[in-house]
């Protein structure tokens, strides 16, 4: 099943390594305390999206739990985006320890900013 944002473009997931360290390098951020969001504009038609977490958050137990936990909620909130866009969500070890209504508050809030941010922009 494709999932698709609500202006009908594409969400897949953003795999190559190149691309997530230009997004991280080049991209705008919007940061709290459980996570960072890092987004840029892209060419295609497509909203591809990166969930990492660090070793900083814990040994490899810690950072799958990190991503799995940013992975449930991300794609709500990337239907949003209207245009092409390579977001990178980044795990911080606060993300561990919080509750799941802190989590999707956390995630939402992220995106609320980041939509903001981009619209300012424009």
């Amino acid at each position: 099943m494709e999932v698709r944002s609500a202006a009908g473009i594409p969400i897949t997931r953003l795999k190559d390594p190149r691309i997530i360290r230009r997004v991280k390098e080049e991209g705008e951020s919007t940061a709290n305390s459980m996570a960072v969001l890092v987004t840029m504009q892209n060419d295609l038609q497509e909203i591809r999206c990166a969930v990492i977490a660090s070793r900083s958050v814990g040994g490899a137990v810690q950072r799958n739990r990190c991503k799995r936990r940013l992975r449930a909620r991300v794609t709500e909130s990337l239907k949003q985006f209207e245009t092409g866009m390579d977001c990178v969500l980044i795990a911080r070890k606060n993300l561990l320890f919080a509750e799941p209504r802190d989590v999707d508050a956390a995630v939402q809030d992220l995106f609320n900013r980041n939509l903001l941010q981009l619209r300012k922009n424009d």
